[in-house]
């Protein structure tokens, strides 16, 4: 559990998730043969009430394959 105050302006989070999804498939490349974009919402734990305190979209198709990506998501509605 991260404990955040309301005097901060930026919060650093370093974890790890897994989705699973169905993308459709280019039968060419094997990569996604378009985007699939997603809505991710962050929520405070159901201890402190559950609220959202934030949300991003992101492009669940941009991926490689064997390979971990790191991504920036800017959190909106914050």
């Amino acid at each position: 559990m991260k404990l955040l105050s309301a005097s901060l302006d930026k919060a650093v989070f370093d974890e790890k998730f897994q989705i699973n999804t169905i993308l459709e498939l280019d039968p060419d490349t094997g990569m996604p043969a378009k985007e699939k974009v997603s809505k991710l919402t962050v929520t405070l734990d159901k201890s402190m009430g559950g609220t959202e305190i934030g949300e991003i979209e992101f492009n669940m198709a941009d991926f490689s394959f064997g390979e971990y990506k790191i991504t920036r998501l800017n959190l909106i509605k914050c």
